[in-house]
């Protein structure tokens, strides 16, 4: 047996290649691509399972597999052709399998949660087949969360200041008459002066508004599926797995800043309306929008196991304590 390029690193696939033998043609194939029922169809490319032919199953499209009770004698996957599993626990049980390049996609069907939401896990996929050929991707993956919900608003600013009042005041003035000479008693006629002594205020400006509160946090990253490749005799199958944790969502924008408080009175005229008329103050500026908030956490690899004939690769270990 040949172990080739074997990683598992988080940001990174684990991609394991097992060689068993000589491997075995392709031509060997017991069924002609041409007659697979719907390869031409047109139909949409997730679609009902409709391939099956007798005990055969045959993948030539996009096609969600959420359950399959029937043992199948031979699974064949088409070049470019995916079964997927939306993200939903499946257990297939296979004499043969038999892929073109085709792949075993776990990952949830919607890319990311909603709103503020944790990403769904893949569920778990477990494959039981006697033997294989051919090249088979599995994508082990779950769902991204969702992006953070936008952070309240801030608060309102204060109600600016009242305006002074306007204040009048007099002065005496007296007009001199002939008699005001002779004598001094009689200063002629006098008369109050009125005035505004002090002018009317505007009211002061609003106060700013208050700054926006900070983005929710989003949603964590769905687990990975974790899966169970059991292959009694994998002569003549290579096997590439890969991970995709789902991705936390971004946070969510910070809130809007609150609006500007409202402008001050203006302060009351003078009782003899001497004095002007004043304005109510101008509005007080919007506050400054909240920080992003955080994003939310990955989600975590789950284990793969294959066993290969006597051989037993991966997380295995992991992969018995997590189903037990």
């Amino acid at each position: 047996m040949k172990l080739v390029n074997i990683k598992n690193k988080y940001k990174s696939s684990l991609r394991l290649w097992v060689l068993w033998g000589s491997m075995l043609g392709l031509g060997a194939c017991a069924y002609d691509p041409n007659d697979v029922a719907g390869s031409n169809s047109g139909e949409p490319q997730s679609r009902n399972l409709s391939d099956k032919l007798g005990s055969d199953l045959v993948i030539s499209e996009r096609v969600v597999l959420k359950s399959y009770p029937e043992k199948i004698r031979r699974l064949t996957i088409l070049d470019g052709a995916v079964l997927a599993t939306n993200g939903h626990p499946l257990s297939l049980d296979v004499e043969e399998i038999v892929s073109f390049g085709g792949t075993i996609d776990t990952t949830p069907v919607d890319p990311a949660a909603t709103t503020g939401a944790s990403g769904a896990s893949g569920g778990l996929f477990r494959l039981s087949a006697k033997g294989g050929r051919g090249n088979l991707l599995i994508i082990s993956g779950g769902q991204n969360g969702g992006v953070g919900a936008k952070g309240p608003s801030g608060e309102t600013g204060a109600k600016g200041g009242r305006g002074q009042s306007g204040k009048n005041d007099y002065q005496t003035d007296c007009l001199l008459s002939a008699l005001s000479v002779l004598n001094r008693d009689f200063p002629g006629r006098c008369f109050k002066n009125w005035y505004c002594s002090r002018q009317t205020g505007d009211g002061a400006m609003g106060g700013r508004g208050g700054p926006g509160k900070a983005g929710l946090q989003g949603g964590a990253g769905g687990d990975s599926s974790p899966i169970l490749l059991d292959l009694e005799d994998p002569s003549g199958l290579i096997v590439s797995t890969e991970i995709r944790v789902g991705r936390g969502g971004v946070g969510g924008l910070g809130g809007d800043g609150g609006s500007g408080g409202q402008g001050g009175d203006p302060g009351s005229r003078d009782s003899r309306k001497l004095c002007r008329s004043a304005n109510r103050g101008p509005k007080g500026p919007i506050g400054p929008q909240g920080p992003t908030g955080p994003s939310g956490n990955d989600g975590s690899e789950q284990p793969i196991c294959l066993r290969l004939g006597p051989a037993q690769i991966g997380d295995c270990r992991d992969f018995e304590e997590l189903t037990r």
